[in-house]
């Protein structure tokens, strides 16, 4: 599911998620948000350390407005996710009767990920490290492309391709499938720090080419299990334990 990165992923993913798991609704919506949350943060870290690197590595220079205003807008994501007390809730009791359902919903959803978060702290701290360790998968991705295109590998230069990618990313969510988006995140990011920009595609088609490998295995998966499934129920009805209590 984290193909569907970042704003638009939980209109998504998650009813998606949620109906595929088959497991009582509230807390599972509890944990497959609470999933992308810590997904999104430990993302959104890595975003803000490639923007704190731009400087060091840009050829050309970088202006400094647009590379503070991103930092700036990944570290009030970062204070968000972090606050213990909900924040949609003042809003709602503002709005009073006129709060739609969703968004009174949508609140109810945060209050119990935060409450979440502080009753469990040992399992989001496990998930908090498992992220970490796809965000550095997903950077390593970088040094790939470059050692395959026979670039040299940077580790700063590294950190900020991957930060302006996830910047890209985090601005044009609402961009179905994004498209164009990451391409011209890649080529930006490329043409920053030095790189010949045309290159920037071999690796926005890298993740392209990922995120569909891994759809098609998710969709091979759900054929595969949703043809068991009736196979399973065929053969339960037909136990001798079934037999005896139909008086056969």
């Amino acid at each position: 599911m984290y193909g569907t990165d970042w704003l638009g992923a939980p209109v998504l993913s998650e009813p998606l998620k949620i109906r595929l798991l088959r497991a009582p609704a509230e807390p599972t919506m509890t944990a497959t948000f609470l999933d992308d949350g810590v997904y999104w943060f430990t993302a959104t870290l890595m975003g803000i350390a490639g923007w704190l690197c731009l400087p060091l590595v840009a050829v050309h220079g970088v202006k400094v407005g647009p590379a503070a205003l991103a930092i700036v807008l990944l570290t009030g994501v970062l204070v968000f996710m972090l606050r213990r007390k909900p924040a949609l809730f003042a809003l709602v009791r503002r709005l009073g009767n006129r709060a739609p359902r969703w968004l009174v919903r949508t609140a109810i959803i945060e209050k119990s990920l935060r409450n979440y978060r502080l009753e469990r702290p040992t399992v989001v701290n496990r998930m908090f490290w498992i992220d970490v360790t796809c965000q550095l998968l997903v950077a390593a991705e970088v040094v790939v492309v470059l050692r395959s295109l026979h670039l040299p590998v940077h580790f700063l230069a590294v950190l900020a391709i991957d930060g302006i990618t996830r910047g890209f990313k985090l601005v044009t969510g609402w961009v179905p499938a994004r498209l164009g988006s990451d391409e011209g995140g890649a080529i930006s990011a490329f043409a920053v720090t030095g790189l010949a920009p045309a290159l920037g595609l071999a690796l926005a088609l890298t993740r392209r080419v990922r995120d569909l490998l891994w759809a098609l295995i998710g969709l091979g998966w759900l054929v595969w299990k949703s043809r068991r499934e009736p196979a399973r129920g065929n053969t339960l009805e037909h136990t001798p334990g079934t037999l005896l209590r139909e008086g056969a």
